[in-house]
């Protein structure tokens, strides 16, 4: 099962000048987060890696770094998820803090679905239409 993230609306980012502004992205992970049984639904393993690193760019430079904690799943969404379905982990407001003395910064918006990749790129396509 993998894992897919979405960056949504708009950062507000405190006592750092130029850094407020939105930005929408998302990407699928090229590895599996979670080992799912595919004939029992059962959660076999993970989260790896327990939990994801967001960098925020600003052309060449690393302006911001937010940390987003991913749990073990639990068995009824396993089987979900193995079935064939996209779901919705969490969406929170992420903490973004400064790489060079680690300030926080301000939030911004995750949203973390997980699924198969195939059902993750199908539910992005459809969300996008």
């Amino acid at each position: 099962v993998t894992a897919r993230v979405s960056i949504e609306g708009r950062g507000t980012y405190r006592g750092a000048e130029g850094l407020e502004g939105s930005c929408e992205c998302s990407a699928i992970s090229a590895e599996a987060v979670w080992e799912v049984d595919a004939r029992s639904g059962m959660p076999l393993g993970g989260p790896r890696p327990p939990r994801l690193f967001l960098q925020l760019w600003r052309k060449d430079e690393l302006v911001g770094l937010s940390r987003i904690p991913l749990s073990p799943l639990e068995p009824p969404l396993a089987r979900d998820l193995i079935a064939g379905r996209a779901a919705t982990l969490t969406a929170i407001d992420s903490e973004v803090y400064s790489p060079n003395s680690g300030v926080p910064l301000g939030y911004i918006h995750v949203v973390l679905q997980a699924g198969t990749a195939l059902s993750l790129s199908q539910a992005y396509r459809g969300a996008g239409e």
